[in-house]
């Protein structure tokens, strides 16, 4: 399945970017080019974490939805059961 190889390599890339910002951090002192980095370092990041939370809120539900049918089939079996009992009894 190719998925979470993707995830792996967007959450990869995310690491290495921040790295990148890192660097440029580091090596700039302290003056206006560390501050525009860090500013800039959480615009993109807050834009990126935006991205992947609708990734992930995606997958969850996909996920759900895969996991879900199985339950309902036992829910629904269970209810058909209850119901003919309670026809029968009543």
């Amino acid at each position: 399945m190719k998925r979470p190889l993707e995830k792996s390599r967007l959450y990869k890339g995310l690491y290495v970017l921040n790295r990148g910002f890192a660097l440029i951090v580091q090596n700039s002192g302290s003056g206006k080019i560390r501050l525009l980095a860090e500013e800039l370092r959480a615009q993109v990041n807050c834009g990126l974490a935006e991205a992947f939370r609708d990734r992930e809120e995606k997958d969850w539900a996909r996920f759900g939805r895969l996991r879900f049918p199985q339950a309902v089939k036992e829910r629904s079996h269970s209810n058909k059961l209850k119901n003919k009992n309670q026809k029968k009894g009543g």
